[in-house]
């Protein structure tokens, strides 16, 4: 419930979203105005006022990019209109230090595969980190020159890098683009855990499911949900994955 706008420009654009997970929401609302300065920024959700000036919001540049490159609007536009193109236009990820540290042109993107073997009660199985290279673009995709690591669940660890060069599967230590230790602990680790716990109880029709997870200064984002997601060779099963494979296999 958006109460109210003040400021001294009459001419001002605005939109929001939002977001509702159980007790919690996540909300994002943009201004177009010459003189944000001008303004302060007001928002009630149930009875709860918070306040926003212009140093609270981010300044847009203005500018459009394809695959990291310049754009103009037009090339965009004319991408956005071929009805052959399948996009999907979402907010722009930006991933924690920690993680862009070791490669930042890629969201690097953590899976971790939960299972609700009574039905109703869902838990963590394994997980993996993966990281992009200049091979594989914008994406971090592991058959295509990506990195990836184990992940101690306990403690959000991550190490034992990986690569698949031409069909082996080779250690790599070291980012082979940025030099940097592909080795350190996750940030926002038990965030991470108990929102994708939380997330999960929101789909109980769903027992099997692979969240792909971009871990944020603040938290975590989702670009993706797999409902039927299959577990890489390169993954040693924790006794939790084990225990549930066998028992579905029975």
């Amino acid at each position: 419930n958006m109460q109210k706008l003040t400021g001294t420009e009459a001419n001002v654009k605005w939109s929001s979203a939002g977001l509702v997970l159980s007790n919690n929401m996540a909300m994002r609302f943009g201004v177009a105005t010459a003189k944000p300065e001008n303004y302060t920024y007001e928002i009630t959700i149930s009875g709860r006022t918070t306040v926003f000036t212009h140093e609270d919001l981010v300044e847009e540049d203005g500018k459009y990019y394809l695959n990291h490159v310049e754009a103009t609007k037009e090339q965009v536009l004319e991408i956005l209109d071929d009805a052959d193109s399948q996009y999907l236009i979402t907010e722009y990820i930006q991933q924690h230090p920690v993680i862009n540290k070791i490669y930042s042109g890629a969201v690097n993107t953590l899976r971790i595969i939960t299972f609700m073997k009574d039905g109703k009660t869902p838990e963590i199985g394994n997980a993996y980190m993966r990281f992009g290279s200049e091979k594989t673009g914008a994406v971090d995709n592991m058959g295509a020159g990506g990195m990836f690591v184990q992940v101690d669940m306990e403690t959000g660890r991550f190490y034992n890098g990986k690569i698949i060069t031409e069909n082996s599967i080779l250690p790599c230590s070291n980012h082979p683009d940025t030099g940097e230790l592909i080795e350190g602990y996750l940030p926002n680790w038990d965030i991470v855990k108990q929102g994708i716990i939380d997330l999960n109880l929101e789909v109980p029709q769903l027992e099997y499911l692979g969240f792909d997870v971009a871990i944020t200064e603040d938290g975590m984002k989702l670009p993706e949900i797999n409902r039927a997601p299959g577990y890489p060779k390169i993954e040693t099963f924790n006794r939790p994955t084990i225990d549930y494979l066998l028992y579905k296999r029975a």
